[in-house]
């Protein structure tokens, strides 16, 4: 008994005395404008004391202080010092707790929706006496608001949002308050036969990007995706082809997802977006090839079940059609999705092309008019995923995607061939292309987890395998050589494995870092055969496999931010020709890419400098099977030879109210561009191909102009491009620098009960590009739109390229030819869309594709 009295009293000192360390342990820790609770967290992680307190008392306190050599007691006492805080010892406890003699102080808390029970985010939550605003704050995704230390009194409760109207009610604070959910009334006003509704400005610029506001807009009225993303100043759409004014064919996220196509982007619902923002000087984070950048942020909507039905009919010459489903089931931290696309498109093309090849002795002139009485192109889409909140610090998720297309073109055409000017001979012919079993199959997977206050972790993998098949049949009926026929087959298979960490340490509240690695590999084989005809066969073998890492630096503070970024890439290409050993090629490509960013922001004005080196390295098609045979005097195909080519770009960007200002430079080394010359053993037959050029340099400028009168929202978006390159020709160098000038004068009429009319007019002048010079066209687009059933029902009747058919009229000089071509793709049309909504629709997959600019290269 004495022994055991004699243990407990020795265990009681070494308690005390463990105490009395703890609380005699010195402590340093350095804070500048932190905020209390990440600072307290911080004491107690250097102290090993814990340290409580209610996180909305303390959560709108800054700290600024050093603290050298400090007991916690003293640490803490500093922390909370000139504050209406007090702490309170409980064993070896502390707790943080509001002070009594400010306990009148107290806090308002609630909800905000909209009409359809939609939670409301970034609503201003104001607390005014008379004029003068006292406090507030602003909701959160989920539409909640909290607003802490509120004196005790009698306050007007002012909730307002562009475009609703705002809701006042007078309010008695004595105590902590929560108030139920606030619902907001669309803020349409009736003015005769029109109506004025309020709405955010579609555009602003942030730290250098340009951010559209998609949900508080005109540009939320849309129904499809494409139509939203060209309306972006700095976007437009070449032939067909979404691209970015200053960087090319942008890269596309969704919700920090890599997006695999075009097709997957066209499967989100215009009123699920809340806004796109374009980042035109992409950071090290991104691959090297990517020119601009588009991140697609989606709402956050409540939990359950959500279905949508998409239907278009389109009207040229042929009916085409797309239907789609997309369902969304939420629970708790798990998200279950899937969609489906069918769509049939369909119509005629037109095509005059001449081409003149001049050798030593002999003009070769060939006048080819080609009709393409039946394009039929249709395909399945189809996705599949799950993202699990494991906490709130934790998510994981896995995404299946994919395609079935088949391709159908029955092309008459008609050859006029002349050598000096002198009949020589006349080709009836007829080319079958067709495409019956296109497939891609994509596998994404990521976690996401913040593993404390400061670090983040991402991880990104992917797996894809696509196939691409083509058979062409072409018939020709020569009067010189009578009745022939080629056969052109061309496959391709190309499996991608990729690999994508990425670490972000915040520093302090101003700066930051990023850094991370990615590994692809590339494997594929492809061959091409020719039954009759000029072309030549081939069979191949292509590795390509990429190491990359990266390190950039954020800083932020007040109106001023920079951004720093390094990238280095080690490249290993190998291409093994079958046929013939001598034509193998083995390149290894290490490179580094700097990017540097400045902005500042005064009060009205926005600007921002930024540089970027980059890297494109030429599509696999190109180097491998882009074959293509016209007739005897005329094929296409690629170039294994192809290097990649790299720029440097200068951007500055600027905005002022409703004005935003972009003005670009950039100087591309070993340029790939379209290139033409004549077969070196039959002069007479032009090959099409590519090509790297010594260089080429661009200079940009975009700038747009919009604002809202009442019921009428004009814009005006004008572009300029001009591209500096010389050529070789027969008359010797050819300098190539005609610019081109894009306007678009779009015009939103707010009519009365939710109908919206849209006429937009559009000109391009003529220009060059590459070396080939456009001429001048003119569109108008017309549509009118509305919604019923509290927005679920969506309606919109458009008209578009309804002054011109006529795709594109271009030619150009290139060695010893010259090569005209009229275009017309049968681009007018109407079209009818309709979309109704089950339910809300939740958020998209967070994942991110690890794979880059692979997937988009196959």
């Amino acid at each position: 008994m004495k022994t055991r009295l004699i243990y407990l009293l020795l265990i009681l000192c070494s308690l005390q005395l463990t105490v009395t360390a703890q609380t005699d342990k010195r402590i340093t820790l350095d804070f500048r404008n932190e905020a209390l609770p990440s600072a307290l967290k911080k004491l107690e992680q250097a102290s090993g004391h814990r340290i409580l307190f209610t996180y909305d008392d303390i959560q709108t306190y800054k700290v600024t202080t050093s603290i050298r050599n400090e007991t916690i007691t003293q640490a803490i006492s500093d922390l909370l010092k000139d504050k209406p805080l007090n702490y309170t010892l409980k064993g070896d406890q502390y707790v943080v707790v509001v002070s009594a003699s400010v306990k009148s102080v107290n806090s308002l808390k609630g909800r905000v929706l909209d009409e359809q029970s939609m939670p409301m985010e970034s609503t201003t939550i104001m607390l005014k006496k008379g004029e003068k605003v006292v406090t507030g704050s602003i909701t959160d995704a989920a539409g909640n608001y909290f607003i802490p230390n509120i004196p005790a009194g009698d306050y007007e409760l002012c909730i307002s949002f562009l475009g609703y109207e705002t809701f006042t009610q007078p309010i008695r604070i004595t105590t902590d308050t929560a108030l139920q959910p606030i619902t907001l009334k669309d803020g349409a006003v009736a003015m005769g036969e029109v109506i004025v509704t309020g709405s955010a400005p579609a555009f602003k610029m942030k730290g250098g990007s340009v951010i559209a506001n998609v949900a508080n807009s005109v540009l939320s009225h849309e129904t499809r995706v494409l139509d939203v993303l060209r309306k972006i100043p700095g976007m437009t759409m070449e032939g067909g082809n979404l691209t970015s004014f200053t960087g090319g064919t942008p890269l596309i996220y969704i919700n920090g997802k890599k997006t695999r196509s075009i097709d997957e982007v066209k499967q989100l619902e215009v009123k699920n977006i809340k806004n796109v923002e374009l980042i035109t000087n992409p950071g090290a984070e991104y691959d090297a090839s990517v020119g601009a950048v588009l991140l697609i942020t989606t709402t956050k909507r409540l939990e359950g079940w959500s279905v949508q039905l998409n239907g278009e009919l389109t009207q040229n010459h042929k009916l085409s059609n797309e239907e789609s489903v997309k369902l969304n089931y939420q629970t708790g931290g798990l998200n279950l999705f899937g969609t489906f696309t069918y769509g049939d498109y369909r119509r005629k093309s037109h095509q005059l092309m001449k081409t003149v090849i001049t050798t030593p002795d002999t003009i070769w002139t060939q006048d080819l008019d080609q009709q393409c009485k039946a394009m039929q192109y249709s395909s399945y889409n189809y996705s599949a995923g799950a993202d699990y909140a494991i906490s709130d610090r934790h998510s994981i998720g896995i995404q299946y995607d994919g395609y079935l297309s088949k391709d159908y073109n029955d092309a008459p055409s008609f050859s006029t061939i002349t050598t000096n000017g002198e009949p020589y001979d006349y080709i009836k012919g007829n080319s079958l292309l067709k495409n019956d079993n296109d497939y891609y199959h994509h596998l994404n997977a990521y976690y996401t987890g913040k593993l404390n206050e400061k670090l983040k972790l991402d991880v990104y993998t992917d797996y894809a395998h696509t196939h691409n098949g083509r058979l062409q049949k072409v018939t020709e009926e020569s009067e010189r050589s009578g009745l022939s026929e080629v056969t052109n087959t061309n496959e391709a298979d190309y499996n991608v494995y990729a690999i994508s960490p990425k670490l972000t340490y915040n520093l302090t509240d101003e700066h930051s870092f990023v850094m991370g690695g990615e590994w692809n590999k590339v494997t594929g084989n492809s061959f091409l055969e020719y039954e009759g005809g000029t072309g030549s066969n081939s069979k191949s073998e292509t590795e390509e496999e990429k190491y990359a890492g990266f390190i950039s630096y954020s800083y932020s503070k007040g109106d001023f931010s920079l951004n720093a970024g390094l990238r280095y890439e080690n490249v290993t290409y190998n291409y093994h020709d079958l046929y013939d050993a001598d034509n193998n090629i083995s390149r290894t490509y290490r490179n580094f890419f700097p990017s540097f960013g400045i902005s500042y922001k005064t009060k009205e004005v926005s600007q921002s400098l930024s540089y970027r080196t980059g890297i494109s390295r030429p599509d696999f098609g190109r180097l491998n099977n882009y074959s293509y045979y016209v007739n005897r005097f005329d094929y296409q195909e690629g170039n294994p030879l192809l290097v990649p080519q790299t720029s440097h770009r200068f951007l500055y960007s600027l905005s002022y109210d409703f004005l935003y200002l972009s003005l670009g430079y950039t100087y591309i080394k070993d340029f790939i561009g379209f290139y033409m010359y004549s077969h070196p053993q039959k002069p007479e037959v032009s090959v099409n191909t590519w090509r790297n050029y010594d260089k080429q340099q661009q200079l940009s400028a975009v700038i747009n102009l919009r604002h809202r009168f009442g019921f009428y929202e004009p814009s005006l978006i004008g572009m300029y491009r001009q591209c500096i390159q010389k050529v070789e020709s027969i008359d010797g160098e050819l300098s190539v620098d005609k610019p081109t000038w894009i306007v678009t004068f779009e015009n939103n009429f707010h009519l009365l009960k939710n109908w919206l009319v849209n006429l937009e007019y559009n000109y391009t002048s003529s220009g060059s590009y590459q070396w080939i010079t456009s001429r001048a066209q003119h569109n108008m687009n017309v549509s009118i739109s509305k919604t019923f059933l509290n927005e679920k029902l969506q309606v919109r009747l458009a008209g578009e390229h309804l002054l011109e058919r006529r795709m594109s009229l271009y030619d150009g000089r290139i060695n010893n030819i010259y090569f005209w071509q009229d275009e017309d793709q049968d681009e007018r049309h109407v079209s009818l869309s309709v979309v109704y909504r089950f339910n809300n629709y939740s958020k998209k997959y967070k994942g991110k594709s690890a794979a880059d600019d692979v997937l988009n290269r196959l």
